[in-house]
């Protein structure tokens, strides 16, 4: 049987449908780091046979046709994807994708430089066959490296039905350039593209400023509202374009009539755990995005007397960018979700302790912040075994000046895996605080947070390592 490839004697739509594909997979790539994932040399993922062997298996998936869409759905959808990191050598990218669905399922994909090097090379000879979808994917294989081929293939695809995406790098082009006419004429092209969210933020940007346009507030507003409305960074309200539109006096994002209209229409088969779920992923867009929607789901969930969902519709009802406004909602919901941890504390819910802790700790839920009280619920889930309340104890023994207790339990949390409490600990072994200064010790453990970016501290462990080595 004869071996499928990128070329061989396809048409130019399986050729195109296999290009993407590939492109697909590599650009769902991040690093993360194995040991975390409990895989060790065993594994022999730096081993170059094992890869181009495990490449051979799988390679007819990759090039099956399916959409951006699909793909997204397959991997993610009620899936657990984990990429895990790559390492350096002939391959660009050795990475398993390992998706356990419903169905138990298991799929690998193995991707090189190699590939990548095949999906260009795929869409730039369509291109020069005159195959128009591929005039955007040509245009990307010569941005940076050959700049007059990346706007001869930029512009040839403008205007063709699903190629206007490309109207937001060559926007971003001639905006480095300064021709900024021209590049809102490129982004006004891509404002219908699946990139819309980006160019509604970049062209709100030149209403606003004036920049190739004429000065316009109320567009820039109305272009800001619809970038933070499609936003997929699942937390929009702390984006530039939110910071802009209320800057400049811009009010809800949302209509709040629609989120009262929306109420009660839910699965009512539903359980409380799986409506809250549901309704976050909603209005945070995780798979499908519908505020409103997602709205109905959280209420019903609190409305059932789940306390996640009573804490997360509270704030609902008081943040501005929802526009619902209702204080007294907000406080009733806060109230009955404070009330139901600290009934589910008093079982030994270690979650709950985390979350009361929280409230009193940082002032949250309508709480007034206090020490004490957080100090208490810490303590509680602390001594379950909960790797955050110890971390938080630590924290509070370091601000009372007891080092050494702050240690013990920074060294706890750290041990159960917070990277937040190995930093902590790090600083204390480097300083000599409530614990005898020992250079190599701090240096062991900022190497640790700086080589796990899943933890916000590996920033500052990077620049302790800098100065201490």
């Amino acid at each position: 049987m004869e071996e499928r490839n990128i070329n061989g004697n396809r048409s130019a739509d399986e050729r195109y449908c296999a290009a993407k594909e590939l492109r697909y997979v590599i650009g769902n790539m991040c690093d993360v780091n194995l040991a975390d994932l409990g895989l060790c040399e065993e594994n022999d993922i730096s081993d170059i046979r094992w890869l181009k062997d495990m490449w051979n298996k799988i390679k007819n998936r990759c090039l099956s046709p399916k959409s951006y869409k699909q793909a997204k759905k397959s991997f993610f959808n009620e899936s657990l994807v984990r990429l895990l990191h790559s390492y350096d050598g002939p391959f660009f990218r050795g990475i398993k994708v390992i998706c356990d669905d419903r169905f138990g399922k298991w799929h690998e994909i193995m991707c090189c430089r190699e590939v990548a090097e095949v999906a260009v090379a795929a869409f730039v000879k369509l291109a020069q066959d005159g195959y128009v979808k591929a005039y955007p994917y040509a245009a990307l294989a010569y941005m940076g490296r050959d700049n007059d081929k990346f706007e001869h293939y930029g512009l040839l695809s403008l205007g063709n039905e699903g190629c206007n995406w490309i109207g937001e790098q060559l926007g971003d082009y001639y905006s480095e350039l300064s021709q900024y006419a021209t590049a809102a004429k490129c982004y006004e092209m891509a404002f219908d593209s699946d990139c819309r969210s980006d160019v509604a933020y970049k062209l709100g940007v030149m209403y606003e400023e004036g920049k190739g346009v004429e000065r316009n507030i109320e567009r820039a507003k109305e272009l800001y509202k619809i970038s933070i409305a499609g936003d997929d960074s699942f937390y929009p309200e702390n984006s530039e374009a939110y910071r802009r539109f209320v800057a400049l006096g811009g009010g809800a994002v949302y209509d709040p009539q629609l989120f009262r209209a929306a109420e009660g229409k839910v699965g009512s088969t539903l359980s409380a755990e799986k409506l809250f779920d549901k309704g976050k992923d909603l209005v945070r867009g995780f798979i499908e995005k519908d505020p409103y929607k997602g709205y109905a789901y959280i209420k019903a969930a609190a409305d059932m007397g789940l306390p996640d969902a009573m804490a997360e519709i509270s704030k609902m009802y008081i943040d501005p960018i929802y526009g619902l406004d209702d204080a007294d909602a907000s406080r009733t919901y806060a109230d009955r979700a404070i009330a139901k941890y600290k009934e589910l504390a008093e079982q030994n819910d270690e979650g709950a302790c985390l979350t009361l802790g929280d409230c009193y700790y940082r002032g949250e839920l309508g709480c007034d912040k206090n020490i004490g009280l957080a100090w208490k619920y810490y303590k509680l889930g602390a001594d379950l075994g909960n790797m955050h309340c110890l971390r938080y104890c630590g924290e509070i023994c370091e601000a009372r000046g007891d080092y050494a207790m702050a240690a013990r339990y920074y060294q706890k949390s750290a041990d159960k895996g917070s990277n937040m409490a190995a930093y902590a600990l790090a600083n204390m072994y480097a300083e000599g605080r409530g614990v005898a200064r020992d250079r190599a010790k701090a240096i062991q453990l900022y190497q640790r947070c700086a080589n796990d970016r899943n933890w916000t501290c590996w920033v500052e462990a990077e620049q302790k390592l800098k100065y201490i080595c």
